[in-house]
């Protein structure tokens, strides 16, 4: 668990520290007209990079990077994937959800204590999750 937690993490805030890198060069978060769209278009753009990364390794960007040291097989690595894919998406949702039903003050800690928060939680559930797996296949396969 703690090996798929640490490499997620790590990802995670490499494609961070990439598009902020991106931000920098190109301007690209500046196509928001109004400042509160900017968490929904980052992780927006969060989900589209990892979905690009799909593109030429199917089993996506954590296998990419540290996918040779766990011996998961295609499809828990592409469920690893899809499940990244979805957090930000979901991510994106809920930042435009409250923003538009919540006050200012709620949404701004929103921004500043959860969104962080669920970054860190997130690889530690996908890891609890794969755990859970992997012992129902090693019981399916015993049986």
């Amino acid at each position: 668990m703690w090996a798929i937690y640490w490499r997620s993490v790590s990802a995670i805030v490499l494609v961070i520290i990439f598009l902020s890198y991106c931000h920098q060069q190109f301007s690209i978060l500046d196509l928001a007209i109004n400042f509160s769209h900017l968490p929904t278009l980052s992780w927006c753009l969060t989900a589209l990079f990892f979905c690009a990364i799909t593109v030429f390794q199917r089993k996506g960007l954590i296998y990419l990077l540290w996918g040779n040291r766990l011996a998961f097989n295609s499809s828990v690595w592409r469920d690893i994937n899809f499940s990244t894919i979805l957090f930000f998406i979901g991510l994106a949702i809920l930042s435009k959800v409250i923003h538009a039903t919540a006050s200012i003050e709620l949404w701004t800690k929103y921004k500043l204590y959860a969104q962080p928060a669920a970054i860190i939680i997130w690889p530690f559930l996908l890891g609890s999750y794969l755990q859970y797996r992997i012992k129902k296949i090693k019981q399916l396969v015993t049986r």
